[in-house]
Parts: C-alpha cells; structure tokens; sequence
C-alpha cells in the first residue's frame, strides 16, 4: 500500500500501518483537501461573503457525516507491538490514518511524513499557517507535540510498547514556517523500564542548523501487562 505525498522523493516506499486501512488513499486526499482549506481560510484576505459560503457548506457536509456510525477506537494498540511484525527498514510509518499529528487521514495533523532509517525514526514536516505563533515561526507547542510523535515512533520500531512518561523540549533557532524540517530520534539509553529517547529537528535537510532538539522518557509496559503471552519475534 503506497500514499503519494512523500517529500522525500520515495514514491516507492511503502507504508507500515499497526491499523490497515483499507480506505487511506481516499482518507489522505480528503485530509490533505481540509487542511489545504483551513490553510487558504486563514492565510488569506477572504470576504465575508466567502466565510459564509465555506461555514454552509462545512456545517451541510458534517451534517451528511454525523449520521454514520461512529468508528471505535480499538483497545489493543499498546498490545500490537508485541502481535504484528515491526516495520521493514524503509518502510513509511503511519500508526493509524487519523492520528493527532501524522495521521494523513485527520484534517487537524500536519504534513509530516515519517519512515524507519535502521533504528532511527526519520521525519519530514512542512509546517503553514495553521502552526503559526510569532509571524513566520512554528508555535512552540506543536514543536514539542511533533517531537512526541517521532519519538513514539520509535518504540514502534523497536516493537516494545511504551507511554511518554516525561518530554523536554529545547528551541534553539527559530522554526521557520514553509521550510523543511527534517526530525531524527532514536534511543539513546536503556535504564529498566524507562527508555530514553533523543531527537534533533533540522531546518532545510538532514544535515542543516538544529533548530531545536528533544529528549523523552517513555515508561515500557511488558506484553504480560497487556495480556500478550506469546510476542511476535521482533527483528
């Protein structure tokens, strides 16, 4: 299964999901279409008029939707570290299509694209106007939240399931919006059941200025604790 918008120019790269999701093309197109509006909506001099026709239009549309049964967020996606396969080195990482953050799927997530680089999680996020603090630079909180979405990527790589029990956050040089930023994180230290994990953002490519860099701490849950007793071999 493939999604085209990879700004990393591998159209090829496939997508590992802990959901498949057998509708993720149609639900990225459609995400990345509200996104798009939102950001036209607020980066631009509309007129009321405008407003009015887009405010009909959304309430009529959410309105056809709302009828639909209701999706029921599964119990067991702590537990799926320990039953499915981990990601393949390369493989794009999407955990589920609506994730906060980077579920392509979710109008509120932003235009990140995340893949495994050996045991490195590896990210491109293309911030607008929709993260927009101080003209021109990302708000602080979605810096932060993006870290933690990286990094919890990596336990995903590492098929050992884990919360964020403590996240520290340094901003270093402004975080422009409308340029590349290119996140790393992977473990760095291994203390019992706490994991730390360090991550760097870039600003322009995998080599450019670090803009900020994260450090977090996530508790390990044993499959025991999940009800798993017998875990997939991880690699």
């Amino acid at each position: 299964m493939r999604i085209p918008n990879d700004p990393t120019g591998r159209t090829d790269r496939p997508v590992h999901l802990v959901y498949e999701d057998p509708m993720l093309a149609e639900r990225d197109r459609a995400g990345r279409a509200v996104r798009r509006l939102a950001e036209a909506m607020i980066g631009r001099e509309v007129t009321a008029a405008e407003l009015d026709e887009i405010a009909t239009w959304a309430d009529a549309a959410a309105g056809r939707l709302e009828p639909h049964q209701p999706i029921q967020r599964a119990d067991d996606y702590q537990a799926r570290r320990y039953t499915i396969a981990p990601p393949e080195d390369g493989d794009r990482l999407i955990s589920f299509t609506d994730r906060p953050i980077s579920g392509p799927g979710n109008p509120a997530a932003n235009e990140l694209v995340l893949w495994r680089d050996g045991m490195i999680v590896r990210a491109v996020a293309t911030f607008g106007r929709l993260s927009e603090a101080s003209p021109g630079r990302v708000h602080g909180g979605i810096t932060s939240a993006t870290f933690d979405d990286v990094m919890g990527y990596v336990m995903i790589v590492e098929a050992t399931a884990a919360y964020t029990g403590e996240l520290t956050v340094r901003y270093k040089a402004p975080m422009l919006i409308g340029m590349p930023i290119h996140f790393e994180a992977a473990v760095s230290d291994r203390a019992g059941k706490v994991w730390t994990i360090t991550a760097t953002a870039r600003a322009g490519s995998a080599d450019g200025e670090i803009v900020s860099e994260a450090s977090g701490k996530f508790v390990v849950v044993s499959p025991e604790r999940l009800g798993v007793t017998s875990p997939t071999p991880s690699e």
